[in-house]
């Protein structure tokens, strides 16, 4: 039921205007380690925490240090 619940809530709209923001020029394709990618991730956890999602992430947060060489 909760998940009906969930999927029953999705808006085409809404979709949208999510990707109309992760498409965006600002974020300079979200490459990683650019400020377009951390553009990205922050509204990425931003969305998180408004749906009421618990951050598991480092520290508490919504992010996960992952080294890169």
């Amino acid at each position: 039921p909760d998940a009906r619940r969930a999927v029953e809530s999705i808006r085409a709209e809404s979709l949208r205007d999510h990707v109309r923001f992760l498409a965006d020029d600002r974020l300079e394709g979200r490459d990683t380690a650019s400020p377009g990618g951390q553009l990205a991730a922050d509204y990425l956890a931003g969305q998180f925490k408004a749906m009421g999602l618990k951050p598991v992430g480092d520290g508490g947060t919504y992010f996960q240090q992952v080294p890169f060489q």
